[in-house]
């Protein structure tokens, strides 16, 4: 009996071979796929981080440029109203020369 010369061993052979090319393709695009999505997932996370930090660090220089002019004037309106906390600070309630405050 001769096998390796038959056409049902390379057949077999054939169709083995085929099934394993396509397993290990799929198994490739997966693990390209989760690779992929996890790295996704970081650069999302890092890209939302920065964008925290720079809200922060423009609410610091904010602040700091506010206190670095000793406040800033906001008139009194029904909106805004004079700080209650400040009421002993004699120049909370400032008024202009025509009388608005």
């Amino acid at each position: 009996m001769k096998l390796f010369g038959t056409k049902y061993f390379f057949y077999r052979n054939l169709k083995a071979t085929i099934i394993f090319m396509g397993i290990l393709w799929t198994a490739s695009l997966l693990a390209l796929s989760i690779w992929n999505y996890v790295e996704s997932k970081k650069e999302f996370n890092h890209f939302f981080y920065l964008q925290a930090k720079l809200l922060i660090q423009k609410d610091i220089d904010f602040r700091k440029w506010n206190a670095s002019h000793a406040g800033v004037y906001v008139p009194i309106t029904k909106e805004s109203k004079p700080n209650p906390y400040l009421k002993d600070f004699p120049e909370r309630d400032i008024e202009t020369k025509t009388g608005k405050n």
